[in-house]
Formats: structure tokens, C-alpha cells, sequence
């Protein structure tokens, strides 16, 4: 079944008229609003709710994470925090040094929320599919969906080339690596 998406004059993505199915899934929770990557999540999602059934499949790296999942419900459809430790995900990224592989792609592999995402794609039809960062893309890379829509939220490289250039030995090699 073909799906067109058209941007509406209010810069909102609609399907003819009809409200859309959406995942959206992102590198962190997006409640409180108190943070950059935070901030643009929260009004994308709270935006998108006005039209749309949001389902939002996060990564929270604090207990609190569990409560603010409630709080972000008041817009979605539904709310999965998988709950990941940040000395967790740097024993990740450093285990990618070692195997030359991107660290902030290994920093948030999750089994864990792979198979949330692989559960809710396997019992709801989803007219698109959201992720937050070029380190989540790795969970839709494979997805027969119909639509597939990454928000880079910034230019990875360039931050991490930036970085590299105003840090010194050894983190400005690790930044580097990251750039290319």
C-alpha cells in the first residue's frame, strides 16, 4: 500500500489527512525538556502528538527516567524506557577503540532495546518510524516500514572533529576516530 507523506504548510508531515501510527525512538529520555537533544525530542514529540498516535521507545540512563516516562505519556500513545547505565555505555564506546567501530554507535547497542523495538514493530503497524541520532539509526536500518525518518540533530562528525582539535592527547585521537 502506497503512503504518500506531503509537508503540510505548518511544517507537519500528515498522510492525507489522517492521523499517522508513529515510533519514535530516541537516544535518550526525552522528559524533562531541560537539554538540547531533550529539549528538541520533547517539542517534536509533543508537536506530532497534536495530529498523530506517538509511541516513544527511549534509552534512560536514570532511575528518575521511569518517572518522567509518566509524565511524557500525557502525549503518547505509549511510553518504553530501557534503562541502561552510563558506566555501561562507556565500557561500550571503549570497547569500540579496540574494534575500530564508531563509538557513539556502540555507546547505545542495547539488546534490550533492540528487542523492545522488535516487539512493538512486530504488533503495530507504524506509518513511520523516528529516530534521535545517527547512533540510533542502527535500529531501523533493517525495518520494512514505510517511512524511515533520522533526526541527525547535528552534524556528528563535525562535533566530534571540532572536539578533536581542542582536546588534548589521548581524548583529541579518540574524537578524531570518531570524526572519520
Amino acid at each position: 500500500d502506497n503512503l504518500t507523506l506531503e509537508m503540510a504548510p505548518n511544517k507537519t508531515l500528515v498522510r492525507a489527512g489522517c492521523p499517522m501510527n508513529i515510533l519514535y525512538i530516541s537516544h535518550h529520555m526525552p522528559y524533562p525538556p531541560h537539554k538540547g537533544e531533550k529539549i528538541r525530542a520533547f517539542h517534536q514529540i509533543r508537536h506530532l502528538a497534536k495530529q498523530n498516535r506517538i509511541h516513544v521507545i527511549c534509552l534512560g540512563d536514570d532511575l528518575a527516567d521511569f518517572e518522567h516516562a509518566k509524565i511524557l505519556g500525557k502525549w503518547c500513545a505509549s511510553v518504553t524506557t530501557v534503562y541502561r547505565s552510563r558506566s555501561v555505555a562507556l565500557l561500550l564506546a571503549a570497547s569500540a577503540i579496540v574494534n575500530r567501530k564508531p563509538l557513539s554507535v556502540a555507546a547505545f547497542q542495547h539488546k534490550k532495546l533492540a528487542k523492545q523495538i522488535t516487539q512493538r514493530l512486530g504488533t503495530e503497524r507504524f506509518d513511520v518510524v523516528v529516530v534521535t541520532s545517527s547512533a540510533m539509526a542502527q535500529y531501523i536500518l533493517s525495518v520494512p516500514v514505510v517511512a524511515r525518518v533520522i533526526d541527525f540533530i547535528d552534524v556528528d562528525s563535525e562535533k566530534w572533529r571540532l572536539y578533536a582539535e581542542r582536546r588534548s592527547f589521548p581524548l583529541s585521537c579518540i574524537y578524531q576516530l570518531e570524526a572519520n
